[in-house]
Order: C-alpha cells, then sequence, then structure tokens
C-alpha cells in the first residue's frame, strides 16, 4: 500500500509539473524583461503554485491576473487556477441600475440597449475561455443573468462543473432558468441515453450539488378573489427540482429565503402598481390560513355578508 500511494504521489506531481510546464511555454517573455522572485517561484514550482491556489480566494487570483502580463500569459494557459471559483457575496446585491446606451441610428425608433452586467462579462470572457475544468461555481446573492448563466456557463461545462449555488440570485429563477435545464437530462435519463446502468447518473452532467432558495413570503400575484384558484407558484418548482435532482444523484439544499418579507424583491411593489389603477379589490396577507378563500372580499362590499359565514 505505502508503495502504491507512493507511486500515486509522485504520478501527481509529475502530471502537475507537466502542467507547469505547459503554461510557461505558452508564456512566451520577451529577452528584455527581468522576471521578479515572485514570478520566477509561482511559475516553476507546481506543489509552492497548487497550494497557493488552492488558498487564495478568487478576487486574489484576479488581481494576481492583472498584476503582470507574464502572470496574465501564465495563467491564461493554467487551467487548474480558475477550477474553484467564488463570486458569493455576504449581502444579497441590488439589482442594477437601469442605464441605457443610446445608438444615433435608433434614436428615431426609440430602440434601447441597456449596460451589460459586470459579472456576466466576467464568466463569458474569462472564466469560460480560461478554465476548461471548471469544477465548483458559487455566486450566491449576485445579479447574474439567468439566461447567460444556463446557455453560456453550464451547457459549456457541464461535463466538468460539479457545484453550483445560485443562493440569493435574483435573476436565476428555478421555473424558468434551472428545471428547463435539468429537464432535458431527466429526459434522457428516463429514454436511457447517455446513461451509466452501473451508476445510473448522467454521462454528460457532472453536477452532484445545487444550492438554491425557495421562496417562503410571496407569490407571482395578490391573493385576490380571482387569483384565489390559482396554484401557489413557488411550490410546484421546487417539488419538481427536488424530484429531478433526485432522478440525476444531485445533492440539493433549497433552504428557505432568508429576505424578509418587508424587503422581498419579487413582493415589492404590488400595492403601488394596482392602486393607480383604481382597482376595486383588496390584497390578503401572504400566508397559508387565508388561501382558501377571500375573507375581505370586495372594499365596496362592506355590507355583504363573508362568504365563510
Amino acid at each position: 500500500m505505502d508503495a502504491q500511494e507512493s507511486a500515486m504521489g509522485e504520478d501527481s506531481g509529475q502530471q502537475q509539473q507537466d502542467l507547469v510546464g505547459k503554461a510557461l511555454e505558452q508564456s512566451a517573455v520577451s529577452a528584455q524583461r527581468v522576471l521578479s522572485t515572485f514570478e520566477r517561484v509561482f511559475t516553476t514550482h507546481a506543489p509552492i503554485l497548487e497550494s497557493l491556489l488552492l488558498q487564495i480566494p478568487t478576487h486574489t487570483i484576479l488581481q494576481l491576473y492583472h498584476s503582470s502580463r507574464y502572470l496574465r500569459s501564465f495563467l491564461r494557459f493554467y487551467p487548474t487556477a480558475w477550477k474553484h471559483l467564488s463570486f458569493r457575496l455576504l449581502y444579497p446585491s441590488s439589482p442594477p441600475p437601469q442605464v441605457r446606451i443610446t445608438f444615433p441610428s435608433t434614436i428615431a425608433d426609440g430602440v434601447r440597449q441597456s449596460l451589460p452586467y459586470a459579472l456576466d462579462q466576467l464568466l463569458m470572457n474569462v472564466v469560460l475561455p480560461f478554465s476548461p475544468c471548471l469544477k465548483s461555481l458559487e455566486l450566491d446573492n449576485t445579479a447574474v443573468s439567468g439566461q447567460i448563466l444556463i446557455s453560456t456557463v453550464l451547457h459549456s461545462r457541464r461535463e466538468t462543473l460539479e457545484h453550483l449555488s445560485v443562493r440569493g440570485c435574483k435573476n436565476v429563477s428555478l421555473k424558468y432558468h434551472i428545471i428547463p435545464y435539468l429537464t432535458m437530462f431527466g429526459l434522457q435519463y428516463d429514454a436511457g441515453i447517455g446513461v451509466d446502468m452501473d451508476t445510473g447518473s448522467s454521462k454528460n452532467l457532472a453536477l452532484r450539488s445545487l444550492y438554491t432558495y425557495r421562496c417562503r413570503h410571496h407569490r407571482r400575484r395578490p391573493y385576490l378573489s380571482s387569483s384565489l384558484l390559482r396554484k401557489d407558484s413557488d411550490s410546484e418548482p421546487t417539488h419538481e427540482l427536488v424530484d429531478l435532482c433526485h432522478k440525476l444523484g444531485i445533492w440539493t439544499d433549497t433552504s428557505w429565503c432568508s429576505t424578509p418579507a418587508g424587503r422581498c424583491f419579487r413582493r415589492r411593489g404590488y400595492v403601488s402598481m394596482r392602486v393607480p389603477q383604481g382597482s376595486p379589490e383588496v390584497w390578503v396577507v401572504f400566508d397559508r390560513l387565508w388561501r382558501s378563500k377571500n375573507w375581505l372580499g370586495r372594499v365596496r362590499q362592506a355590507n355583504v355578508r363573508w362568504a365563510g359565514m
């Protein structure tokens, strides 16, 4: 056993050194450029490099990437530097400002285009090209676009990405982004296409853990008399997500959303949007006990007996 472990350790060290050598070959240095001590140690000793990359956070890797032209060229061709990335924020980010870019040729037509989100551009222009072996991606509380996340990152790295966390991402929807993406692999599983019969998992999907929020205190619409017969818009996507993840062998953690109801991004503006139109209906509190009937009724029908009496 000791001999086997030592042989495996030597093979792993040799693979790391080979990666460093390939990256050094790609990162050319001019004859006048003299490398600093840090650059020489960082780019020639594989154990030191791997240990450093495992301990420093993502923003430090980006700072190293921008520190010099040589390190930028080296990290561009060193894929394991972008294996575990975390852009998570401690607090929910506010929605990006509605900055508009107006092109002179389209002023008459009124066509406008919004300014793209910086994290979306970072994922498309840096993470995807430089990280062919991305394994872990944390985007908690960011305003990353769900469409870009699904169509570019998850689609391109579906065979390597093993962990994804999108807790608190207001623009990533279970119903419209995550579930349609996983449904494709669920259909493959049901049809037996690309499924390993020994493990029961899809060969094309490496995802093994997914962290997201389920919502606890809002619906898409207020509980009015016209919408009381509608099903809960949050429970069905959550249950469907749990079933899909169980089928595909994905560990999912759908904890309750931590945002207080008064500051809920989706619930904000319900009353202010309805009052100017002069709607005669009253919205009921967001609680399961009030979902069976519209106990308050209409505003101008105070003398009519309630439906529950």
